[in-house]
């Protein structure tokens, strides 16, 4: 997907079509996409519980989804642009409101970015725009988010470098 995607200039907000990702079968290759990831989230948490961080997030639904090659109803992804590194990050976890579990984590590949999430109903709601292949919304179009944190880092400090400037020049007079 990395090398298909790589070649668009994909803006934040824009909503990209599978189908001018994966010309042919634009379904059955995102399933493959969701699966892959869904495979490596399994192998996370497991990773996770062998180092004493269980999420307690039970794998056995995650595995079946692979070996019967249907998409896990609670693994949401969400698409976007980031800044250009490659490589994946730690789980996240998190509670929803009625102390349900959700974790999450990035997966990136130079210009794109996928945040993979597994979150029960209870917790996300249907109106965010995560793509899932059961999704009566967003099935077939992906809407690209901002994961640019190096440049948000680097705007944050050049900002917190011009506030510094101006406090020590207005305490100087």
């Amino acid at each position: 997907m990395g090398a298909h995607v790589g070649s668009y200039d994909l803006k934040v907000g824009q909503w990209l079509r599978a189908s001018r990702v994966f010309p042919y079968r634009a379904r059955g290759h995102m399933i493959g996409v969701h699966l892959y990831l869904l495979k490596l989230f399994g192998c996370m948490l497991e990773e996770a519980k062998a180092a004493g961080r269980d999420f307690g997030i039970d794998i056995r639904p995650f595995s079946e989804a692979v070996m019967t090659g249907t998409p896990h109803p609670g693994v949401l992804l969400r698409f976007g642009k980031c800044d250009g590194v490659i490589g994946r990050s730690d789980l996240f976890r998190g509670y929803g409101p009625a102390g349900d579990i959700y974790a999450s984590w990035l997966y990136q590949l130079e210009n794109i970015c996928v945040a993979v999430t597994y979150a029960p109903p209870t917790v996300w709601p249907a109106t965010v725009p995560h793509w899932h292949p059961d999704s009566p919304h967003f099935s077939r179009r992906l809407l690209i988010a901002d994961f640019r944190y190096r440049e948000h880092y680097e705007l944050q400090e050049a900002r917190a470098r011009i506030v510094r400037s101006i406090a020590s020049r207005s305490r100087g007079k």
